[in-house]
């Protein structure tokens, strides 16, 4: 229920003017001064307040101007005789809202209350408008910074604190109890929860949905945004078993896109004030939703920019080796150290297979612990590294101990227990005539993607330096043989001349 107060030193005046509001069922408090209406807005809150333009002691024009000093955005309507239209524009100028002509008639006043009524609900949208501006301001803010980490969209979607904060901020902004993001398994056909504000996460963790299946899984297949004023009368959805979760039966989802591919869907449920989710709310929520696709697309171009500009380092350090180092081995085994400081490993190797035969011998490797120079063979036998032998393929084994090609005694090296395992093959005209090996990523921490990139572009700088040692090798048996022939020559040369 709204209150006023009526302010006038006419008893008649100030009688007729509440008798008024409290017959439509308005509070109303009156005053018969300036001092006594002053003391009793210090007190409390009044929605509007009628103030005669002039009485004694203090006066309506000083009142109004202490009453627009202490809160400027107070509506103020000052009552004004016919002998007292002279002030008007002065009161006006100081911030008045309106004024009623005395005596005051029953239909301009509740016209002028219906008019402040508008202008203040116009007013307090606007200002939710910028609330929400500035909580999406803020929350952009948030979001961008957290997706400056130059993940991968693959990283950034296991990033649990940006995608928590994401759902956090969506739902203040909003103003809602209930925010959730599933992610998309496009094998299996389904949506799993990955976060969410205002759920027992721990229950709905196992929630899982099919593809095309409810109102998250109709966003996953369409990926199109929609609305749904009350799930009990729209005919495209029938309430779930998890119904129940939900005060209301009003919600909006949209999807969550990444290079035009859907990605996961954005669910928002339960608005604080009750009310269904309307056109504007889903703006909102496509705005926000839109921000996140950037940034994710952002982050992952900065991540696969980072990511080439390692890759092209890591060529430039490959060819000053290769033009650098003259000696074979002693090029294989700087090549090795770069792949064990570039790829963090506990251990590399590098494997030969010996000229006539079909045995494999390391040329060099390292460890944590140091240089291996010893031409240690490589046992026969199945495993992943004669496997790698016979299929002519690179093989990744994140976790050899459930990886039945795995046979310690093959593809381990020296003392460290294996946990992960690349084996990368060196071809030289579809043979393979050497194996790199690559043991486990230091820290407990796994291989990756990149990582396997890494290996395959130092194997070429090795398939490079194995050429080039093929031609040097060659190079010099060629001499070799130039010299004894021309050694057999002068000896032809010097038999002929005896016989002459």
């Amino acid at each position: 229920m709204q209150k006023f107060l009526v302010v006038d030193d006419d008893d008649v005046i100030r009688k007729e003017v509440s008798g008024l509001m409290k017959s439509a069922g308005y509070s109303v408090a009156t005053a018969s001064s300036g001092r006594e209406a002053l003391e009793l807005v210090s007190k409390e809150k009044f929605d509007i307040i009628f103030l005669d333009i002039v009485m004694p002691n203090l006066h309506g024009i000083d009142v109004l101007r202490k009453l627009r000093e202490q809160n400027k955005d107070q509506p103020v309507v000052m009552l004004v005789s016919e002998k007292e239209k002279f002030l008007s524009s002065r009161a006006l100028s100081l911030g008045a809202f309106d004024l009623l002509m005395k005596p005051v008639q029953k239909e301009l006043l509740f016209s002028v209350i219906r008019r402040i009524n508008e202008t203040l609900e116009k007013a307090k949208a606007k200002e939710q408008s910028f609330d929400v501006i500035r909580a999406l301001e803020l929350g952009t803010k948030k979001i961008s910074e957290l997706a400056k980490s130059n993940l991968t969209i693959e990283a950034l979607l296991q990033h649990t604190e940006f995608l928590q904060t994401t759902v956090d901020l969506i739902a203040e902004v909003l103003n809602v109890e209930k925010v959730s993001l599933m992610l998309i398994n496009r094998k299996a056909g389904e949506l799993k929860l990955a976060v969410a504000h205002g759920y027992d996460v721990a229950v709905a963790k196992n929630e899982v949905k099919k593809i095309g299946e409810g109102i998250a899984g109709w966003v996953a297949e369409k990926g199109e945004p929609v609305i749904v004023k009350d799930i009990a009368t729209d005919p495209r959805f029938k309430k779930s078993s998890f119904g129940e979760r939900y005060r209301s039966g009003s919600f909006i989802s949209a999807p969550l896109k990444v290079f035009g591919e859907t990605v996961g869907v954005i669910s928002v449920n339960d608005k604080k004030d009750n009310r269904p989710f309307d056109d504007h709310d889903l703006t909102l929520l496509n705005t926000f939703s839109s921000h996140i696709s950037l940034n994710l697309e952002r982050s992952h171009a900065n991540a696969e920019l980072k990511k080439y500009t390692e890759k092209l380092s890591l060529v430039n350090e490959s060819l000053k080796i290769l033009i650098t180092e003259v000696d074979p081995h002693s090029t294989f085994t700087e090549l090795l150290k770069l792949a064990h400081e570039v790829l963090e490993a506990e251990g590399v190797a590098l494997y030969f297979k010996e000229e006539g035969s079909d045995n494999f011998f390391m040329e060099c490797g390292i460890t944590t612990k140091g240089l291996l120079t010893a031409k240690i063979p490589l046992p026969s036998g199945k495993s992943i590294c004669s496997t790698v032998i016979k299929n002519g393929q690179t093989i990744f084994s994140g976790e050899v101990a459930e990886d039945p090609l795995f046979n310690e005694r093959i593809d381990g090296l020296t003392d460290i227990r294996v946990r992960s395992l690349i084996v990368l093959p060196v071809k030289m005209r579809e043979y393979v005539v050497g194996l790199l090996k690559v043991v486990n990523k230091r820290g407990d921490r796994k291989f990756t993607q990149e990582d396997i990139e890494i290996v395959e572009s130092i194997g070429y700088s090795i398939l490079i330096a194995t050429k080039i040692a093929w031609l040097h090798d060659n190079l010099i048996k060629s001499i070799d043989e130039l010299a004894r022939a021309e050694t057999e020559i002068d000896v032809l040369k010097e038999s002929v001349q005896r016989i002459r």
